[in-house]
């Protein structure tokens, strides 16, 4: 019988006060955490960062310091943007066109949602027909400034890693969603990272992701505040990416963040928010003995839910 080939990839989620890495084996259908990793930032990635080229070789620093230290041998990684920083949509089309044919359809969509040329814009997309149990075929779009990936790739290049996916962080969430969530179409679900000054909403009805929105915080100091601003606008978002005209409010809403600085467990207990839990990005998952041992998994992980869902990208 044939031996299984295994790699492991680096997932790198770039956003927040801190880097958040992940390194996980693959074998087949057998994914492992071998490693996890959190890496202050004095100068979280931003827009600022594309002209700073201190700051870019700083993070590089850090990032190569920190997987050397904990002994992480990936060298392919794949690095997330904050959804702030690139364009996502999900759009249908008409089931008769070809490949080919949406292929050249995608430009033109892509142009009606950009500020700049198409030719300042990197844009990929993936399309999903209607096995997957859709009432229409749709595809996910994707579209970054050049200058990003340029600072992406010069980083990753400094820190002597290799590139493999640049991703989007509220995909990169939905990723680790769907591999340790099992979640019927027709069970709509809400994911909502809780950062410092903003909350990012993604939307999924099984593991079909619907779209994402984000929310600046502004004057909200304290835990029950901020749960009723989560609560206000998943009923504000409900009337829009709920499918089912019956249904008022998501059927799970699950919450995570982008750092250690908040606590998820105390907002969960809010007034407002007492039917909604964090996300486990472990829940499914294989963890090598050492990862086991310096977790305690009754504890909120949910901050690197977007590294292991950039790090189980195959």
């Amino acid at each position: 019988m044939a031996k299984t080939k295994s790699f492991s990839r680096l997932g790198i989620s770039l956003g927040g006060e801190a880097l958040q890495v992940a390194e996980i084996q693959h074998a087949g259908n057998r994914s492992e955490i071998l490693g996890l990793i959190s890496v202050p930032l004095e100068y979280p990635f931003s827009y600022r960062t594309l002209s700073i080229d201190s700051e870019q070789d700083d993070i590089a620093t850090l990032l190569r310091q920190a997987i050397d230290d904990a002994g992480m041998n990936s060298t392919q990684v794949v690095v997330s943007v904050d959804s702030s920083m690139a364009l996502v949509k999900r759009l249908p089309y008409d089931h008769t066109l070809s490949a080919k044919d949406i292929q050249s359809h995608i430009p033109w969509e892509l142009e009606q949602y950009l500020l700049s040329p198409r030719e300042d814009y990197v844009f990929d997309f993936q399309s999903f027909t209607k096995n997957n149990g859709e009432k229409a075929p749709h595809f996910i779009m994707v579209a970054v400034k050049k200058p990003i990936i340029e600072t992406i790739q010069h980083i990753v290049q400094t820190a002597d890693l290799e590139l493999a996916v640049i991703d989007v962080d509220v995909l990169a969430a939905a990723n680790a969603f769907e591999t340790n969530y099992s979640m019927p179409l027709g069970e709509f679900s809400a994911l909502v990272e809780v950062g410092t000054d903003k909350l990012t909403f993604s939307f999924l009805n099984g593991h079909t992701f619907l779209g994402h929105h984000s929310v600046y915080l502004e004057d909200i100091d304290d835990t029950e505040s901020l749960g009723k601003e989560i609560s206000r606008n998943l009923r504000i978002f409900a009337s829009d990416f709920l499918a089912d005209d019956r249904k008022r409010q998501f059927d799970h809403v699950y919450l995570y963040r982008p750092s250690p600085h908040h606590n998820l467990e105390a907002l969960i207990a809010t007034s407002t928010l007492q039917h909604s839990e964090t996300l486990n990005p472990f829940a499914s998952l294989e963890l090598a003995e050492d990862v086991e041992d310096a977790f305690d998994l009754n504890e909120d992980t949910s901050q690197y839910t977007e590294a292991i869902g950039l790090a189980l990208r195959k």
